[in-house]
């Protein structure tokens, strides 16, 4: 994957905006754990209908996510649903990254993410051509302006609160996040 499809592919943004400092073990960089889900639940208001990838536990708890990584969990957001998972942190010293078989299979699921985020990404970019397209042209009959969806770019039906409770967020300090 090149540096151009990983920024086509996927949007980033920092749950932490600034670096917090040392961790008080003297190991790795603190982690705000009570800012982290204050800011997660900022965040979660453009989540609806997204698939998105957390990077670290600690970052995935703030969020409610309690699941393994690379497993896909549906949550609950303002607006809807959304679906999550979580890489482990990638720093030095997450073990996580030292099994072959752990590397092997994150890089399997962010090749598989990449290209999902491609093809969604063209779907959009052709619809908005065809509405481009649709606009330019006074149509001869009035329902030309209705452009089905693309195929792709339907997210599956919303499932009933109960069918997918929230999870606790539980402390990432308490095991020492990932």
């Amino acid at each position: 994957m090149t540096l151009r499809q990983y920024y086509e592919s996927f949007e980033r943004a920092d749950l932490i905006p600034a670096w917090p400092g040392p961790n008080r073990s003297g190991k790795g960089d603190a982690f705000p754990a009570d800012e982290a889900r204050s800011n997660a639940r900022g965040m979660l208001r453009g989540f609806s209908g997204r698939r998105v990838v957390f990077v670290g536990r600690g970052v995935a708890q703030a969020f409610g996510l309690a699941a393994p990584p690379l497993e896909w969990t549906r949550l609950p957001c303002p607006g809807g649903w959304y679906e999550a998972a979580y890489l482990p942190h990638p720093s030095g010293l997450n073990q996580w990254w030292r099994q072959t078989l752990n590397t092997e299979a994150a890089k399997s699921f962010l090749v598989s993410e990449a290209r999902r985020g491609l093809e969604v990404r063209r779907a959009q970019v052709q619809r908005a051509q065809a509405v481009a397209r649709s606009l330019a042209q006074p149509p001869s009959d009035p329902s030309a302006h209705h452009l089905p969806e693309p195929e792709g770019c339907q997210g599956p039906p919303p499932l009933e609160p109960e069918e997918c409770p929230a999870q606790p967020v539980a402390d990432p300090l308490a095991k020492g996040g990932s």
